[in-house]
C-alpha cells in the first residue's frame, strides 16, 4: 500500500491502546502527546479495546481499528500488551498485516520485527516485593493478578511467585484469580480473599495501580486502615 503524500500536510501518527484512562498509562499518553506537539504533527487515538476481548460485549469496540486507514496515517504506535493478550500470535500477525506499510513501534513488547519500548515488569514487581519483605517485614503478602494472557501481567506474577518462594512465605491461598485491568477487579479480589477464603494478610501487591485503588476501597469499607493494618502497593 502506498504512503500518502505529506509534503504539504502535518504528519499524522496513530495510537492503538485500550487503557488510556488507566492510571499507569497517563504518563505514556502525556509523553506521546508532548512529542507529537513538539514536531507539529497530529495524533489520532484509536480506542478499539482488546482484540477479541472475552469479557462481555467489549470486543465490539474492535471496529474502531477498522477506521485506521494506512493511507491516512504516517506512522503507528501500538501498546501491544493492552490490546493483544486475548488472541494468538498468528491472529495478531494477521491483524497487523494491514498496517505493515507504515513505520510502527510497539510499547511494552516487540513483535515480529516491530521494535518495542520494553518495561521491566519482572524486576519492577520484585523490587516492590523486596521493599515489603525487607524494609517492612511483611510476610503475608496477597497478590492481585492481571489478565492471564498479558505478558506484563504474567511477568509481574512470576516475580511474585519466585520472590515469595525465595523468602519461604509463598501461600497460594493469598493469590487472587486473573482478571481485567479494572479497579473493580481489585475490589472484588480483596472481598473474595476476606469473605470467601477468610485468609489474613498484612500487605497486598497489585499488578497495576487501578487494582490498588480498588483494593484500598474494599479494605476501607471493611474498616481496615491503610497502611497501618494492611500495606498496598501498585505498579
Amino acid at each position: 500500500m502506498a504512503h500518502r503524500d505529506i509534503s504539504n500536510a502535518r504528519p499524522t501518527i496513530g495510537f492503538f491502546n485500550c487503557a488510556i484512562f488507566h492510571s499507569d498509562m497517563q504518563s505514556v499518553w502525556a509523553g506521546i502527546y508532548d512529542v507529537v506537539r513538539a514536531h507539529a504533527a497530529s495524533l489520532v487515538f484509536f480506542d478499539g479495546g482488546v482484540l477479541r476481548d472475552p469479557y462481555g460485549f467489549k470486543a465490539q469496540a474492535n471496529a474502531m481499528y477498522d477506521l485506521a486507514n494506512p493511507a491516512c496515517l504516517d506512522g503507528l504506535i501500538l501498546w501491544l500488551p493492552a490490546i493483544d493478550w486475548a488472541i494468538s500470535p498468528k491472529d495478531l500477525s494477521a491483524f497487523l498485516r494491514r498496517f505493515r506499510s507504515l513505520p510502527i513501534v510497539a510499547g511494552e513488547k516487540s513483535f515480529e520485527g516491530i521494535p518495542g519500548i520494553l518495561v521491566e515488569n519482572y524486576q519492577g514487581m520484585r523490587d516492590a516485593l523486596l521493599h515489603l519483605l525487607s524494609a517492612h517485614g511483611y510476610h503475608r503478602i496477597a497478590f492481585i493478578r492481571g489478565p492471564e494472557g498479558h505478558i506484563g501481567a504474567q511477568e509481574r506474577y512470576r516475580a511474585y511467585l519466585e520472590t515469595l518462594a525465595q523468602y519461604h512465605c509463598l501461600d497460594l491461598n493469598l493469590i487472587g484469580p486473573p482478571g481485567p485491568w479494572e479497579e473493580q477487579h481489585g475490589f472484588e479480589t480483596v472481598n473474595a480473599l476476606l469473605h470467601e477464603r477468610k485468609v489474613a494478610f498484612d500487605a497486598i501487591a497489585c499488578a497495576c495501580d487501578d487494582f490498588a485503588v480498588g483494593a484500598i476501597r474494599a479494605l476501607r469499607a471493611r474498616g481496615f486502615a491503610i497502611p497501618k493494618d494492611v500495606a498496598v502497593t501498585g505498579f
